[in-house]
């Protein structure tokens, strides 16, 4: 709902980890919010997982994890698997915007 009244219209969803790993493999996004924890395939095993995919374009997608928890060693583990940034739930406007901010100057 967030990305939506930020106007962005290309936003898909999935339902688990795996799913998500699968839509990163066919749509090849620049941005994605990960969440930590999900069924099928946890956040941390599908950042992996995504990390391992052959390049289908010039760039792999900026990752942003996304937790009730933020033990320091759970951003860690967030960061050492491939995510490039990490936001605590629950969401605020603010914080999802900034962290795409972050993004667009990174790239």
């Amino acid at each position: 709902m967030i990305l939506r009244t930020e106007g962005y219209q290309k936003i898909a969803y999935a339902e688990n980890g795996a799913d998500a790993v699968a839509r990163v493999r066919e749509h090849a996004p620049d941005l994605v919010f990960m969440d930590v924890e999900m069924p099928v395939m946890d956040g941390m095993t599908a950042v992996r997982e995504i990390r391992g995919l052959p390049r289908v374009t010039d760039h792999t997608p900026w990752i942003i994890g996304l937790s009730a928890n933020v033990w320091r060693d759970t951003v860690e583990r967030a960061r050492a698997a491939g995510m490039n940034d990490y936001l605590s739930k629950p969401l605020r406007r603010e914080e999802v915007s900034a962290a795409i901010r972050h993004r667009l100057r990174s790239h």
